[in-house]
């Protein structure tokens, strides 16, 4: 174990704890820039310390009262299914191009329907 990945750990912790930042999008990067780790390893290594570190402090939370399960479950009907379906369309058969330009339509679709909801598409306001 390198004391140089322990000490990075421990100040990315730090910022995660002093901030509310997601750890993944500050030692995603380091991992990558300074460790000179894969990307690929470096982002399914972040997502998989994240599974564990997010369940942990969940479940501290829903025990201390602070978690409204109402608004968790309603989110989980959304998420999860949408997770799912990232995943399946992030399979190895398609190419990176693909990917990114499903990512694209769909980030533009989700825009579209935000501004139809609000209002800003007929006023045409920004």
């Amino acid at each position: 174990m390198s004391l140089t990945m322990v000490a990075f750990g421990f100040a990315v912790g730090l910022l995660v704890g002093i901030t509310g930042t997601g750890g993944g999008s500050v030692m995603t990067p380091l991992r990558v820039v300074v460790f000179g780790i894969n990307p690929v390893t470096a982002i399914g290594t972040d997502i998989a310390y994240s599974a564990v570190e997010k369940t942990v402090g969940g479940v501290r939370q829903l025990r201390a009262g602070n978690v409204d399960v109402p608004l968790s479950t309603r989110m989980a009907f959304g998420s999860v299914p949408a997770a799912i379906l990232g995943v399946w369309r992030c399979t190895p058969q398609r190419g990176a191009r693909d990917r990114a330009s499903d990512c694209h339509r769909a980030g533009g679709w989700c825009c579209t329907q935000r501004a139809r909801r609000t209002g800003l598409a007929a006023t045409g306001a920004r």
